[in-house]
């Protein structure tokens, strides 16, 4: 927690009700869901405390080393995404990193830009501990030094590979203490503390910073890309893949494109398409069948050579127990993107329900 759908318990969710809409959101974004998303804010502080608290009563409080942090944040409509997981601007990619070290007599706060990776060596250091040698972030108990300059220069990787979905460019982006930079099909360049809300795209601007952080971030890229995309479900049970995908992080159809091609669409211009795409999970996910239908068959009259539409119908049918239907989904799917390797397993799991076994085989 917080995470969309935001439901805090009760007096959480009553007492940030009437918390107001941030600036830069789309009116589409209706009032309610700020509320939801600060009562869900104010319920994890609450538990926190209850941790710590609970960590003063055992006497551990002064001898535990505590670290609370975010895998990400939410764009709340800002740039047009309600939850997250497409763009890297700052609401999705900022979020809190709190760390406190046993001893510590006071506190202070590190204004230069920092990274989750920070975290693996900032413990190793904090109880001498060797950080495994792939570990490519540094110590912010360094920081604790009175003479400490800081690290200079500090470039920070950040990406998306949701918009591969859609046949799109990926969103890889490096922030330093100023500036953030994405690179895509119109790249974009951002003075961070002149325009912390990202609104003023300084790329054709101030071409002279935006070629030294492109060349920045094809260092990073050269030196980091993993093998594999990474974005698989991995071994889970069916289940689990359930609520990944209700929540939108499984799917299939993403790739790890770190190439810069200019040629593909840009991200930009998808924001729209992803948002209806994600709401028919949400529908199907609250039992709202026939509004996801209705969606799906939107998505499928915009871009009719799109894999996922039909995909998300032959769920929608499945769950409904039309197989046939379900099947029939899932054939135009595979005929528009023959490598999305869950409508052959949902094929085989609807043949399956029809007794077509030879054809499941």
């Amino acid at each position: 927690d917080p995470h969309f759908m935001y439901e805090p318990p009760r007096e959480f969710a009553e007492k940030f009700k009437d918390a107001p809409r941030l600036e830069h959101v789309t009116a589409e974004v209706a009032t309610p869901l700020f509320g939801r998303y600060a009562g869900e804010i104010a319920y994890v502080d609450h538990c926190i405390g209850e941790v710590n608290a609970r960590l003063k009563q055992l006497g551990m409080y002064d001898s535990t080393l505590i670290i609370v942090t975010s895998d990400h944040g939410e764009m709340l409509g800002q740039h047009g995404e309600v939850s997250h997981g497409y763009y890297v601007y700052q609401p999705a990619v900022q979020v809190p990193l709190v760390v406190r070290i046993p001893g510590l007599a006071a506190a202070s706060r590190v204004e230069n830009t920092v990274g989750l990776i920070d975290i693996v060596p900032t413990i190793c250091a904090a109880l001498s501990i060797e950080p495994p040698r792939d570990v490519q972030g540094l110590d912010l108990g360094a920081y604790l030094k009175d003479d400490f300059p800081g690290y200079p220069n500090r470039q920070v990787y950040c990406q998306s590979f949701e918009p591969t979905k859609y046949g799109a460019n990926s969103l890889l982006g490096v922030v330093t203490d100023r500036h953030k930079y994405i690179q895509t099909t119109r790249p974009e360049l951002y003075d961070l503390q002149a325009d912390p809300a990202e609104l003023d795209n300084r790329s054709d601007a101030d071409p002279v910073t935006g070629r030294m952080l492109q060349d920045a971030l094809s260092r990073i890229v050269e030196r980091g890309t993993p093998v594999g995309s990474g974005q698989e479900a991995g071994h889970l049970d069916e289940e689990a893949v359930r609520r990944l995908e209700s929540l939108g992080y499984v799917g299939g159809g993403i790739e790890a494109d770190f190439t810069f091609d200019t040629d593909k669409e840009d991200p930009k211009d998808l924001i729209d398409y992803h948002v209806k795409m994600m709401e028919v999970g949400y529908l199907v996910h609250s039992g709202s069948y026939d509004e996801a239908e209705r969606h799906c068959r939107q998505l499928m009259a915009e871009r009719p050579s799109y894999f996922r539409p039909h995909f998300a119908l032959a769920k929608l049918a499945s769950t409904r127990e039309k197989h046939e239907e379900s099947v029939a989904h899932l054939q135009k799917s595979i005929e528009l993107n023959p490598e999305h390797v869950q409508s052959h397993h949902g094929l085989v799991a609807s043949y399956q329900e029809l007794g077509r076994t030879d054809e499941a085989i």
